[in-house]
């Protein structure tokens, strides 16, 4: 308690600069436990579920004749999990999730029509909750065997009037038609799972085929709780059987036909999002930041601890000779480093507090989510850590201090211990600011990539499934008209977007049954081609004649995989094609290509799709109408000219909810991980020359204090102020070029890692360290020079009065 006393007494004395480490310890500290909730929130995904470590999801592998690459989905047809449930002993139980409805959906509760806006909806089998990480809080999810069940998140519940009150409560869907009542609540999903939804549906909702096909519709998630003590590998077998035991043998002999393999597997589901490649890199970026950002703020806090040592260390002698032993020393210390550890954390977490929202959008999570139990625990060894390195270094430091020489007037500044703590601070920020300018370029790389196509001054609007074809047609043609707006069209789906899979062959009868999988655009409106910018290199793009009903468009690699299958040396304008889906079960349509278009971007840069792609044209009786309408303006979007679309448009669906997006700013949303990244880099770089400019500034004081005699002396014989300067800048440099150095170089190789999870990379150039590397030692430098300036112009006899 002695020590505790002391401590608080010393806390704001005169030369300690107790305030200064403090604060600085604090700052690494708030931003360096961000970063390790951060790393423990993304390796944590998934892991809610009932005996997660024996939860498994199905994968599906699909190869075809004449591809480069198998295809891996983490979803699988629609009859998978009953079988599984049903067929092998080993597996304890099995559940299946399907989308149904997209984030930002919007229902309408009755009767008094008021909107509300649900973060999706998924269909569900009833034992859903054994397998993610929710529990029901009202009502029971064996409610989901009703087709007409419906059960709501807390979240959405509160919308309703709360959580007892929603039940009962009836909507209506914006995108699909009918009454529902609300018949249970559950807990909001956790931000660390990788389904997420509002709203569940009775998974009946899909239909006896789709719940029992084993060939393509290949969406549903499929989750498998295996038995104690069962090794998945083992399994795999008895599932190869079994699905050859499912499959017909007129869909087993197409298969052989065409070349095509299918194969489900299984994987632990806690390891498929923390596994990815992307994932991994992000992880060991995030750890990096958090060891450098909360070293770098110990070793600052040992420089000034060492900063003040010629003036402490009389004191240290006095407690010597009153008979202290070098036990009750290190208690002095031990004492005072508890003291501002515990201050630390508390500034540290009220730092955390005060920018909570910039946190949340730097993590992309929110705090509550980020700082679990185990999370806490985290904290508590860091600061135990922290505690040691601050107690016993300093201690041991002060206690190697003879008596005798404290009392002389010990003038030793322990130089060598503060230019090796400086060298560890400038080389944490060497890889820092390096690091920032590689992910800096990777973002710029990917936000903009060329896609192929045009989306400058470009608009869209998703518009719900129960606007009618009619009523939507209406609103392309008169805003079309529109003095702001260059042209209208309409899609299924955009580029962007993950696209649905089928397989193109030629007719049946002709010489090669060799198909292979394509990203499926489905239909587009008239202008869908000028409209986006995509060029047409052969052939014509669709227009509006009657010729539409059975014409296709293919990209130029969809076109040189044809024309090599079937042998065609004129091209593949004029030529039949046959589409699965489009052309019935037994393909019994053929559609003929009208044109070739040049390949574009699918996908994200981070995630492309690389298949080749078709595209339909809409004729009004195509079983699925195109709700994406796509507005080019002529000029730069602005309030003004979005502002006039979407009043005319609310003149058209003056009963419909409009809204328009940017096409640009959902590209660049699409990169809204690798943004919040770069920032929490920026700040941690900054954060880290902060405190290595602090420790730079302590250090020149310090040495300007114990060299002051020297100083004046030099001047007396001659020596000008830039003399001085230069003095002070020829020590730093011989730390800073080396550290600076060896920073860059660590930062290359971890960039050169990181840079692996991704499709499309930027060029690790030299040209990038060399200038991170000089930029730094301009700072370092010019920092030094700025506090020397005033240093070097004190009169010499002042220095030596001091002295």
């Amino acid at each position: 308690m002695n020590g505790i006393r002391l401590a608080f007494r010393s806390l704001f004395k005169r030369g300690r600069n107790n305030i200064i480490k403090i604060l600085s310890l604090a700052v690494g500290l708030a931003l360096g436990i961000v970063m390790i909730a951060k790393v423990c929130f993304e390796s944590s995904f998934d892991r809610g579920g009932k005996d997660e470590e024996r939860i498994y999801i199905v994968k599906e592998k699909a190869s075809s004749k004449g591809e480069e690459h198998d295809r891996t989905y983490s979803q699988s047809s629609g009859a998978v999990g009953a079988a599984l449930r049903k067929e092998i002993p080993q597996v304890e139980d099995a559940t299946r999730l399907t989308f149904f409805m997209g984030d930002g959906s919007t229902i309408y509760t009755v009767p008094d029509n008021r909107m509300i806006i649900v973060n999706g909806a998924d269909a569900a089998e009833p034992n859903v909750f054994d397998f993610i990480g929710s529990r029901m809080l009202v009502g029971d999810s064996s409610l989901l065997n009703d087709r007409k069940c419906v059960l709501v998140s807390r979240r959405v519940a509160e919308k309703f009037g709360g959580v007892a009150e929603a039940v009962g409560k009836q909507f209506k869907s914006e995108d699909f038609g009918g009454i529902y009542t609300v018949s249970g609540v559950f807990e909001n999903i956790p931000e660390n799972s990788s389904r997420q939804f509002d709203m569940l549906f009775s998974l009946k909702v899909m239909g006896d085929w789709s719940l029992n096909n084993w060939i393509g519709n290949d969406r549903y998630i499929t989750l498998a709780r295996l038995a104690k003590g069962t090794d998945a590998g083992s399994l795999q077998p008895t599932i190869d059987r079994m699905l050859a035991a499912h499959i017909s043998p007129e869909e087993a002999e197409w298969m052989s036909k065409a070349g095509i393999s299918l194969q489900y597997s299984l994987h632990r589901y806690d390891k498929e999002y923390s596994g990815q490649k992307d994932v991994r890199n992000s992880v060991t970026m995030l750890s990096l930041l958090a060891f450098l950002l909360i070293f770098t703020a110990l070793m600052n806090y040992i420089l000034i601890v060492l900063s003040t040592m010629a003036s402490r260390t009389k004191e240290v002698a006095v407690e010597k000779c009153y008979g202290a032993t070098g036990r009750e020393v290190l208690g002095i210390f031990t004492a005072e480093a508890a003291l501002h550890v515990v201050l630390s954390l508390i500034v540290a977490f009220l730092l955390v507090l005060a920018f909570k929202g910039e946190i949340e959008v730097l993590v992309g999570a929110s705090l509550t989510s980020i700082f679990t139990v185990r999370m806490l625990g985290i904290i508590l060894l860091v600061a135990l850590v922290i505690f040691i390195a601050t107690s016993v270094i300093p201690a041991y430091i002060y206690a190697k201090v003879p008596v005798a020489a404290a009392f002389r007037g010990y003038k030793s500044s322990r130089r060598n211990w503060k230019l090796g703590l400086l060298f560890v601070q400038f080389c944490a920020t060497a890889v820092l600011v390096s690091l920032l300018a590689v992910i800096s370029r990777q973002y710029d790389v990917m936000v903009n990539d060329d896609t192929g196509y045009s989306y400058q001054n470009l608009e869209y609007y998703d518009s719900p499934r129960v606007l009618d074809s009619s009523r939507f047609a209406t609103m392309i043609k008169e805003t079309a008209k529109m003095p702001e707006v260059a042209s209208v069209t309409s899609c299924c789906n955009l580029p962007i977007e993950g696209l649905s899979g089928n397989d193109v062959s030629l007719p049946a009868g002709s010489a090669s049954s060799e198909e292979f999988n394509v990203a499926d655009f489905y239909f587009v409106g008239d202008g869908f081609f000028s409209t986006m910018g995509i060029p047409v290199v052969e052939g014509r793009a669709f227009d509006d004649d009657a010729a539409n009903d059975n014409l296709v468009m293919v990209s130029r690699s969809c076109s040189m995989k044809l024309a090599a299958i079937g042998r065609w040396t004129d091209g593949t304008v004029g030529k039949q094609i046959c589409v699965t889906e489009h052309s019935g079960e037994k393909r019994q349509y053929s559609f003929t290509i009208c044109g070739v278009y040049e390949d574009i971007k699918m996908g994200t840069a981070a995630y492309p799709d690389t298949r080749p792609s078709v595209i339909f044209p809409y004729n009004g009786a195509s079983y699925m109408r195109p709700h994406i309408m796509l507005v080019r303006l002529k000029q730069k979007p602005d309030r003004a000219s979005v502002g006039a679309v979407i009043s005319r448009m609310k003149e058209i669906v003056p009963d419909t909810r409009v809204e328009l997006d940017s096409y640009a700013e959902k590209v660049r949303s699409l990169y809204a991980s690798e943004l919040h990244f770069r920032n929490a880099v920026l700040l941690g770089g900054i954060v880290t020359l902060i405190l290595a400019l602090i420790g730079l500034l302590g250090y020149v004081y310090d040495e300007a204090s114990s060299r002051g005699r020297e100083i004046a002396i030099r001047k007396v014989n001659g020596a000008t102020s830039s003399d001085i300067s230069s003095l002070f800048a020829r020590s730093i440099t011989f730390v800073s070029v080396p550290a600076v150095i060896v920073g860059v170089v660590v930062s290359w190789f971890v960039s050169r890692r990181w840079l692996t999870g991704f499709a499309l990379k930027t060029e690790l150039s030299p040209l990038i360290f060399i200038l991170s590397a000089a930029a730094v030692y301009a700072v370092i430098i010019g920092t030094l020079l700025l506090c020397v300036r005033g240093i070097a112009a004190r009169n010499p006899s002042d220095n030596l009065k001091r002295d």
